[in-house]
């Protein structure tokens, strides 16, 4: 099976935080965001993904998923998480900011962590 026929291509979420790696809360701007590494159990694709919600505003909640390199994956600092993800071309998002269970990008802009 090639890495693009893999069910963790398509727009939903995941296992990453039950079986994924947690890396750290994301500080940045105050936003207190999860950061997890997952591999994926059947293509063994490496992602990094990411939670957060403010918890004032309704419908503020978002995740976001996006494939990272293999080398040196689960030592991400969870501050680099941003940078990393926005520089990817391929991006799953979701949750109640979105309205939607999951969205897949593949332009370049920057994705809405605050």
């Amino acid at each position: 099976m090639s890495i693009a026929a893999c069910e963790c291509m398509q727009p939903t979420l995941w296992d990453c935080e039950r079986k994924g790696v947690f890396l750290g809360v994301d500080m940045t701007n105050s936003r207190y965001g999860d950061v997890w590494f997952y591999q994926c159990p059947i293509c063994a694709q490496n992602w990094l993904f990411y939670r957060v919600e403010y918890p004032s505003f309704t419908g503020s909640g978002r995740w976001f998923r996006t494939i990272i390199p293999t080398e040196n994956s689960e030592h991400i600092k969870p501050e680099q998480a941003e940078a990393l993800m926005n520089a990817s071309s391929y991006r799953v998002v979701g949750g109640s900011f979105y309205q939607s269970p999951g969205i897949i990008i593949t332009a370049k802009t920057e994705l809405p962590f605050d």
